[in-house]
């Protein structure tokens, strides 16, 4: 087992099997979603959260897959309201590149890493583990 403490912010269609794979990685996982009801079935195996806040204060690397440019925009916000000094951000949303530029260079800034890595593909590989980056 992985001693690296994981974050996965966003369960929706997509992120939901994502982190479900990480779970069954055997990752320390740290879930927020903004519906909490969609986080219940990781309560019990992984760290459901119930702020960003915490979630970035308790994980090493947190993933993002949300829907949409207002969204991630509105999480990185604050995401960056925190102490976020070494820790990595991967977005995996498909978002507007200059949105993903602007979050890389806020992140750099409070000496965070980022990297947009939007993924292709549909629910059914997300659930297989197979989607491509």
């Amino acid at each position: 087992m992985s001693t690296q403490k994981l974050g996965f912010i966003g369960l929706g269609n997509m992120g939901y099997p994502m982190a479900k794979n990480l779970e069954a990685a055997g990752f320390p996982l740290y879930i927020y979603n903004r519906f909490a009801e969609k986080a219940e079935n990781f309560r019990g195996t992984s760290t459901v959260c119930e702020s960003v806040t915490a979630l970035v204060n308790n994980a090493d690397m947190i993933f993002t897959m949300l829907t949409n440019d207002t969204v991630v925009k509105s999480v990185y916000e604050e995401i960056l309201k925190q102490n976020i000094q070494g820790k990595l951000f991967v977005d995996l949303s498909t978002v507007s590149q200059k949105l993903s530029l602007e979050v890389n260079d806020a992140i750099r800034d409070k000496e965070g890493a980022f990297i947009d890595a939007p993924v292709a593909g549909s629910t059914k590989p997300a659930a297989e583990g197979t989607l491509i980056w």
